[in-house]
């Protein structure tokens, strides 16, 4: 699967659960499942992805579906220019 054909399957799974930023955390999740940032996502969409990280990536998007924040479902959120590890049980910086 390529990964614009990813990005708007998770997109669609955001969409119909109702989550408010589904392009914004499709985008998020597929980084994050791909493990890259925004330029190496960018420089990567032609790219045919590996059946894990489909997985992964729809594993991710459907727990965040299902209510989990976002930052929960990275595991990890940028504040003040520091990544921090965040999950269920800690406080989400903002």
């Amino acid at each position: 699967m390529t990964v614009p054909a990813l990005c708007n399957l998770l997109k669609g799974i955001l969409t119909r659960a109702g989550v408010d930023n589904p392009d914004g955390d499709a985008v998020e999740i597929l980084m994050s499942a791909m493990n890259c940032t925004r330029t190496q996502f960018i420089l990567r969409r032609k790219e045919d992805l590996p059946d894990y990280i489909v997985e992964k990536a729809v594993v991710m998007a459907e727990n965040r579906a299902a209510g989990v924040p976002i930052q929960y479902v990275l595991g990890k959120w940028s504040f003040m220019g520091r990544d921090y590890s965040v999950g269920s049980g800690v406080l989400i910086p903002r």
